[in-house]
């Protein structure tokens, strides 16, 4: 979430409150029961009702303990980067292409971003 610079400050209040709500721990929990959020709160792995509907939190607990959170390159391109790996990664475990055809295809879409 964001909030664009180039709008007026009623505008950048408003879009303030609007992610202060969307992130507090009741909302965000609701927002995940119908699964369409992300666990971004260590609060919520050891949530009884989260972990009821979504079995895999102990382990993703797991990894915030244990995590390296800086791992990703700190340059504009990452997000596009992302992106780009995350849709062959996706296209791998879909079926729809060879795990090497798909790392060299997005080898070759994220050197053109250079």
């Amino acid at each position: 979430m964001a909030i664009n610079a180039d709008i007026d400050d009623k505008q950048k209040e408003a879009a303030w409150a609007f992610i202060k709500w969307l992130v507090s721990k009741p909302i965000h929990k609701e927002f995940n029961l119908q699964g369409a959020g992300s666990f971004m709160r260590i609060s919520q792995m050891t949530d009884p009702d989260l972990t009821a509907k979504f079995d895999f939190l102990p382990v993703v607990a797991k990894v915030y303990e244990n995590g390296n959170g800086e791992y990703r390159p700190r340059i504009p391109q990452y997000p596009e980067i992302q992106d780009i790996l995350g849709s062959a990664v996706n296209s791998v475990l879909a079926g729809a292409a060879e795990p090497q055809a798909a790392l060299d295809e997005a080898q070759a879409e994220a050197i053109k971003l250079f």
